[in-house]
């Protein structure tokens, strides 16, 4: 009797070996061959679910952009401020760090691909209506103050974050977790401050 394969989990797996391929070594290292090795299965296994390289990218890139809504919706849903619910996007350990390795490369891609820049566009949009909406719950000010306004703040942040993100990438040691999530700290501080006059 042939074996029964649930082809969900096996898509999965062939995915989450791309998603430590790439976030170890960069795009380059993102080859069905490897992919194959890393599963420990056939280049055909792997050719089944994803047609070429690009198709592997972008579902790891859909993988990981997925774990990091689950953990900002996990924060928000536990009633985490809003620097708390940011702090889980945040490059603190490693396995987030992967995360942003891997978008690294998507974006890289994404700069001349429209399709990959058009999922990169929907997914920043969406990040500043999550934050635009914690915006209006933490502060009280904002909660009748106009779509403009909240979405220039919502924007302000996420460019924060991205920038913090990229500096403790690159320079881990100077970047350590306390002194990025004191930035972001500092940065929601400023903008609580003086948005009112935005």
């Amino acid at each position: 009797m042939p074996a029964i394969v649930d082809h969900d989990e096996r898509r999965r797996e062939v995915t989450e070996a791309a998603f430590r391929l790439v976030a170890k070594s960069g795009l380059a290292a993102l080859t069905v061959r490897a992919v194959a090795d890393e599963v420990g299965c056939s280049t055909a296994v792997v050719s089944h679910y994803f047609e070429n390289k690009r198709q592997l990218l972008i579902q790891t890139y859909e993988l990981s952009a997925d774990r990091a809504a689950s953990r900002f919706f996990a924060a928000r849903d536990s009633q985490a401020d809003l620097a708390g619910c940011l702090a889980v996007l945040l490059p603190l350990d490693a396995a987030r760090a992967d995360d942003w390795n891997v978008w690294f490369c998507f974006w890289g891609e994404a700069v001349a691909d429209p399709e990959l820049g058009m999922r990169q566009r929907a997914r920043v949009a969406n990040t500043i209506g999550f934050i635009a909406t914690l915006l209006r719950r933490d502060w009280p000010r904002l909660r009748t103050a106009g779509e403009p306004l909240v979405e220039h703040l919502a924007s302000r942040i996420l460019s924060a974050l991205l920038g913090v993100a990229v500096q403790a990438l690159f320079s881990p040691a100077l970047w350590p977790p306390a002194r990025q999530l004191q930035i972001i700290t500092d940065e929601l501080a400023s903008l609580d401050h003086h948005g009112a006059s935005l």
